[in-house]
């Protein structure tokens, strides 16, 4: 029976045990477990029924397999329905329920069976069933309960072998407190292999490269799984080291696998380092290993990442050709989206996502997530509203990540309450989604509502902003010279320790100064831990907003005699205090003093700024002169300006017919109007006969009147 079993195809197996006189469990069992691995629930589902009618469903051992057969196909409730119908439960049936739980990520669920089994007190968990809870600790980052299940071992006495010590070093590790796994490491006499590379991995994910080297060099010999370890932690925070230890690796004769290859290549990728990657591409065609879609993806990525798109189509186009499965082309393809996205070629992109669906390879997460970064892109709002309609068909709308790009794109395409529906939708709102939608609002002008979701945020659900979204309201409340908001922002990053931030100093400084607050402004300035060039650029701009350009000149002083060199902006903020309290004379020897003592050339800024103060001062002939011989194209409405500017100092004459081009419409009727105004009719009157000759359109004008 069991060799036809093992032999014969499963549903003749099933039919055969089913119908065999006498019980045979082990025979049973095996033919459940086989429905397990071959992927048949409609034969494991007809073999339970059978099972329930002929009375022996609630045998412990058949019981406990059924249940795994259930959870293999993500049949939970299923599976734990039959565990609570179970007359006896034993070790192996609350750890198969835990283990089946852990295994498909439902890392909260497993722990509260965990908690019954332990409430229950009928059967004390074993080695194994601690290993496991100890995993969807890791996996929940459940650092409390972790705690609870070492202490349980320590009390309990339980022989801690390798596989559970291993387990609780990954479970600190996981939860982030290193100090605790490398306390529990360096006193379990067990230790092997295995617990090093969990260390090193946990200090590498945490940037302590030096410790995680110390530990490596540690092991007598490393092995490749080692290496391994290390290329991986490296490349993952863009160290240039992984290359180091690929080609010790290399050296010491160990071949590279299918995990080292990837690893190797990301680094190289992440690096901008493609002659590298080149020879680690060559050395994977020589080396003779099979190529797969894991190997032919970070290929892919590396040649996207240092910019290279035609070799990243070229290796795409080849692996895809290789690929018979679909399964295995999905990675390709969302590896060859993603370096499109990255390298800004949307029509490609946009191309390709159309592909996908036409081929009916049917699209998971990350392809979703590059179409929707296309999308985002291109601005095209008609696009991203259809893939909206593809995500909410396909269920992954529900994904919080999924909808915190809908979001972005949204906000992206300025539908501020588009992304805001989106947003109160989402069923998990992270520090990611509130970020988006504030720093959307605060972008698109609408301060009062970002200030409000912000105030939510904080009070409601007690999520902490970060630096990021505190400058965004900052922003928001210079934006509205909201004092009162402001200052309560104010209070907030004092009590987080961000005050002393460089970008937050900059919004604060921004703030009060378009509050009309120069002390305050001055306070923080002063308080400012580093003040670098655009800390004191910001407390000058903040003095020429308020007309104190004496104190922006005298803070220039000073920021020279720092050792700070000052930028553009500088000397733009500065020529906006002297044109504001009418200092011609220093604003000129700043303009002319700025590319030949500080090497910065005047843009086209400088010289608007510099033609309305001579504008101002009626020094007319020198601002014609600046704006005819600046090394940029004139605006029309600079010209308007300067027209505007005479006329107002008595002056006007000296704009000719060629002043304004044949086309400036606005242009003429300005000058036209300016002389009528001032009685000048005749000159008015030839100014408006040139444009009838010329045939230019004439103004609009209103019918209501």
């Amino acid at each position: 029976m069991s060799r036809l079993c093992s032999i014969r195809p499963h549903s003749n197996a099933a039919s055969i045990g089913i119908s065999y006189p006498v019980v045979d469990f082990e025979l049973i069992a095996k033919t459940i477990r086989s429905h397990a691995i071959s992927l048949s629930i409609e034969l494991g589902l007809s073999l339970h029924s059978h099972l329930i009618k002929v009375g022996i469903c609630s045998d412990t051992y058949i019981a406990n397999n059924l249940i795994n057969m259930y959870s293999r196909f993500a049949y939970h409730s299923h599976a734990h329905n039959l565990f609570d119908e179970m007359p006896h439960k034993n070790v192996a049936s609350w750890t198969t329920l835990i283990s089946n739980y852990t295994r498909h990520g439902n890392a909260k669920e497993a722990l509260r069976v965990f908690s019954n089994m332990l409430n229950h007190g009928l059967e004390v968990p074993n080695a194994h069933t601690l290993s496991i809870a100890l995993k969807a600790c890791a996996l929940a980052r459940d650092l409390e309960f972790g705690r609870f299940i070492n202490n349980f071992i320590k009390e309990r006495e339980i022989q801690c072998d390798t596989i559970l010590g291993n387990t609780i070093i990954d479970m600190y590790v996981k939860c982030g407190v290193l100090s605790e796994a490398r306390n529990f490491f360096n006193a379990f006499h067990l230790a092997d292999t295995n617990s090093c590379n969990t260390m090193i991995s946990g200090y590498l994910r945490e940037g302590y490269v030096n410790e995680a080297e110390e530990l490596f060099n540690c092991i007598s010999p490393p092995d490749a799984v080692s290496f391994n370890t290390m290329i991986a932690g490296l490349a993952e925070i863009e160290s240039d080291k992984a290359l180091n230890y690929a080609l010790l690796m290399h050296r010491r004769c160990l071949r590279f696998d299918g995990f080292t290859f990837p690893c190797v290549l990301k680094a190289c990728g992440s690096l901008e380092f493609e002659r590298m990657g080149r020879q680690i591409h060559c050395y994977l065609l020589k080396s003779g290993y099979g190529l797969n879609c894991h190997t032919g993806s970070a290929l892919i990525d590396m040649y996207a990442n240092c910019g290279n798109i035609t070799d990243a189509i070229r290796v795409f186009e080849f692996h895809v050709n290789c690929s018979e499965e679909i399964s295995e082309r999905l990675p390709l393809v969302n590896s060859m989206l993603s370096g499109l996205v990255i390298n800004r070629h949307d029509t490609l992109a946009l191309k390709m996502v159309r592909c996908i669906h036409n081929s009916g390879i049917m699209p998971d997460f990350f392809t979703i997530l590059n179409a929707l970064k296309v999308c985002s892109s291109m601005e095209d709002i008609k696009l991203g509203c259809q893939g909206h309609a593809f995500i909410v068909k396909t269920g992954y709308d529900l994904d919080h990540v999924i909808g915190t790009s809908l979001l972005d794109f949204y906000a992206m395409c300025g539908r501020i309450y588009d992304a805001l529906k989106i947003f109160k939708g989402l069923t998990c709102k992270d520090a990611m989604a509130w970020t988006c939608i504030i720093s959307a609002c605060v972008k698109h002008g609408s301060n009062q509502l970002a200030f409000s979701l912000f105030r939510e945020m904080v009070t409601i659900f007690k999520i902490e902003a970060d630096q990021y979204i505190v400058s965004c309201i900052l922003k928001a409340c210079s934006s509205l010279s909201w004092l009162q908001g402001g200052s309560h922002v104010h209070c907030y990053t004092i009590k987080l320790g961000f005050e002393l931030d460089n970008i937050i100093t900059l919004c604060l400084i921004d703030l009060y100064s378009k509050c009309g607050i120069i002390k305050d402004a001055l306070r923080v300035f002063e308080l400012a831990k580093t003040k670098d060039v655009a800390c004191w650029t910001g407390m000058i701009m903040g003095c020429s907003y308020n007309g104190l350009s004496g104190k922006a000149l005298n803070l220039f002083n000073e920021m020279m005699e720092s050792g700070v060199r000052p930028n553009e902006i500088t000397f733009l903020s500065l020529l906006y205090a002297f044109r504001n309290a009418s200092l011609v004379n220093d604003a000129c020897n700043i303009f002319e003093n700025m590319e030949k003592n500080y090497g910065i050339r005047p843009s086209l800024e400088h010289y608007c700024c510099m033609v309305d103060v001579l504008s101002r001062a009626g020094r007319l002939d020198e601002a014609k002169n600046l704006l005819l011989n600046m090394p940029y194209n004139v605006s029309a409405s600079m010209k308007h300006s300067l027209v505007e500017a005479s006329l107002m100092n008595g002056g006007g004459g000296e704009f000719g017919e060629g002043f304004f081009s044949r086309d400036d419409v606005s242009g003429y009727v300005t000058l036209s109007n300016a002389y009528a105004s001032v009685g000048l009719w005749d000159i008015s009157a030839n100014i408006r006969e040139v444009m009838k000759k010329a045939g230019t359109k004439g103004a609009g004008v209103s019918w209501i009147d």
